[in-house]
Order: structure tokens, then C-alpha cells, then sequence
């Protein structure tokens, strides 16, 4: 089996000590560089893929607050951009050069203001040569997306980022349900099939990974109320409608 990293910054899992040590800008940096080298070397030849920088864009496809943009260090000046991105990226390619670096992100799946901000990243970092290998979706969605415009605004926006020749991924795809009715399962079931054919049908599309095995341990209900029912395996870890949809789109 393939082990993809996840993650290596990220501003929802950063230790305390670092969050509040009020550390000059040269210490922050050190402190970052030596997080990737550690882990990446502890891991090298074992992991395929990391997710080197997650969800660092806000929606509108302005910058998020975080440690690492806000202060000065990694980047040199507070809010100096994708600087930080960068050289997170190259501290990783240093570490493991083996290892495909991807920027990992949610709600970018469609085109928008957020994947316009990533995609105009991407392809500074592809003019300049940073060790940018790829682009993952996440892709938690509702029924809600199963609209032939959202579909169709997917699959246009991954052929703009195929086109700067990076790898694509959806990395945590799960479709959350109000309810485990019959008919709302084969709506799973449906949508399941039309992400995994998009991905099929473009050819840098090289992964498509469900975020967690089983109903029985989603995130889904403690961060969405009365929602749940999201992966392909029930809390029985029986096999649901969008098992065999999503094993038939890729059978073809």
C-alpha cells in the first residue's frame, strides 16, 4: 500500500509551546525547518506523498492568519505572501527528495476566488521551479454538489492546474447525508460515481482517497449537526451503494 503524509503545516495542529513562545523570527524558522527535516527523514522511503502546507488560503483567496504568515521570520517580512509556502516547500524537497510535495486545500474544488488565489500560486511557484509536485482537493461535500455546473467548474479547474503539469489528487473526499434513507444513500451513490470519474477522466489525476474507512469513525457528525452517513462502509463496516459506484467508475 501507498502511505501519503499528512500534514506537515497547518495552523490547526500546532504545539502550544510554539504558538505561545513568542519567538524571535530566527528561532520560528528554525523551528519549522527542523519539524519537516525531522519527520520527513524519520519517514523517508516509506511515504509517497505529503501534504506540505494545508489550507492556507481563506476563502475570498486572501492569505490566513497564522504563526508562520503573521510574524516575521520564515518569510522575512509579516504577510510577505506565499513566501512561507515556498520555503516549507523546499525544506521538504531537501529532506526527502523522493517524496512528491503537495498544497492541500478544501473548498477549492470548484473555480473560485479561493482556487484562483492557489492557482495563481501554483503557477508562480512552476515560472520559479519551487518544488511544487502537486495540488490536493479535499472534496467534503453534500448533495448539494451534484449539480451539472458545480461538476463541470470541477472538472474545468483541474484541467487548468493539469495544464501547469502538476499532479492532481482528491485527498479526502466524504459526502455527508442527513439521513441513511435509501433513496439518499443511492444520491451518495451517484455523486460518489461522478467524483471518481472526473478524477478517472483527467489523466494528472492520480489518487482519489476517502477521508476514513468507515461511518462508525467520521468526523462528519461532531462537526456537522444531525449530518453523517459520509464514506463507504457503513458503521457496520458494511459495504454501502457508494462502494460499488465508486469500484465501477474506476473499473472503466
Amino acid at each position: 500500500m501507498l502511505v501519503r503524509g499528512h500534514t506537515l503545516v497547518w495552523h490547526k495542529q500546532m504545539s502550544e509551546w510554539v504558538r505561545q513562545g513568542n519567538f524571535p523570527p530566527t528561532r520560528l524558522t528554525t523551528i519549522l525547518e527542523h519539524h519537516i527535516h525531522s519527520v520527513l527523514t524519520h519517514y523517508a522511503g516509506k511515504v509517497c506523498a505529503w501534504d506540505v502546507v494545508n489550507e492556507a488560503f481563506n476563502s475570498d483567496g486572501t492569505m490566513r492568519h497564522t504563526i508562520w504568515y503573521d510574524r516575521p521570520g520564515i518569510s522575512g517580512s509579516a504577510g510577505a505572501g506565499t513566501s512561507y509556502i515556498e520555503q516549507a516547500l523546499k525544506w521538504a524537497r531537501q529532506a526527502d527528495p523522493n517524496a512528491k510535495s503537495f498544497y492541500n486545500d478544501y473548498d477549492a474544488e470548484e473555480i473560485n476566488q479561493k482556487s484562483d488565489a492557489i492557482y495563481a500560486m501554483a503557477a508562480d511557484f512552476k515560472k520559479r521551479g519551487v518544488p511544487l509536485d502537486g495540488i490536493g482537493f479535499q472534496t467534503h461535500k453534500s448533495l448539494k454538489f451534484d449539480d451539472p455546473a458545480r461538476l463541470e467548474s470541477f472538472a474545468r479547474n483541474l484541467e487548468r492546474f493539469a495544464k501547469l503539469d502538476y499532479q492532481l489528487a482528491i485527498t479526502e473526499l466524504d459526502i455527508r447525508l442527513s439521513d441513511s434513507t435509501p433513496e439518499s444513500l443511492a444520491a451518495q451513490a451517484k455523486l460518489y460515481r461522478e467524483i471518481t470519474q472526473l478524477c478517472v477522466q483527467q489523466p494528472a489525476c492520480k489518487l482519489i482517497q476517502t477521508w476514513g474507512v468507515s461511518d462508525q469513525h467520521s468526523w462528519i457528525p461532531q462537526f456537522y449537526k444531525r449530518q453523517g452517513w459520509a464514506l463507504l462502509w457503513d458503521a457496520n463496516d458494511q459495504r454501502k451503494p457508494a462502494y460499488f459506484a465508486v469500484g465501477d467508475a474506476l473499473a472503466k
